[in-house]
């Protein structure tokens, strides 16, 4: 593989991570890595290019994520909190009641605290989705801060 016969492809991660909000020296940084790897490997025979471009992303990412699968540590006494953070449409809602779900299916007791006061839809979707999995939700409206709904619905689940 050549420098020339990556741009367009590189272009397009490029691309496809700003869009993603990845910031700007971590998009530099992961293309570069990428496109080294590529030219330096040259072509494996029995594989395409695009194949190994693909496999060299992936490797890519999966490093840049942190590389290792790591286990939850749960607090002796007490609830072990867990926080979500991330932009807009990204799949947290959805993965906290997945999250849930699975802990639940472990043993686990948990309790879902709806802190996305910007989004209101997403406070009525975790409601549901914690209706639907059987996990107990604290919601407290828009008007009340996040980190004070967090508080609020950590009290409640030491109680």
């Amino acid at each position: 593989m050549t420098k020339e016969n990556i741009a367009e492809p590189m272009k397009d991660i490029r691309r496809a991570l700003l869009e993603a909000y990845v910031s700007l020296p971590v998009v530099r940084k992961f293309v570069q890595s990428v496109s080294d790897q590529a030219v330096r490997m040259g072509v494996i025979r029995g594989f395409k290019p695009d194949q190994q471009l693909v496999k060299i992303v992936h490797d890519e990412l999966v490093k840049v994520m942190g590389g290792e699968v790591s286990e939850i540590q749960f607090v002796k006494s007490g609830p072990t909190v867990i926080l979500l953070a991330g932009l807009q449409g990204v799949g947290k809602t959805t993965v906290c009641a997945k999250l849930a779900y699975y802990l639940k299916k472990q043993g686990k007791s948990c309790m879902l605290i709806a802190g996305d006061v910007y989004r209101p839809a997403a406070i009525d979707q975790l409601v549901i989705l914690g209706e639907r999995i059987g996990v107990p939700i604290y919601t407290a409206g828009t008007e009340v801060k996040p980190a004070d709904i967090a508080k609020q619905g950590r009290q409640r689940d030491d109680g």
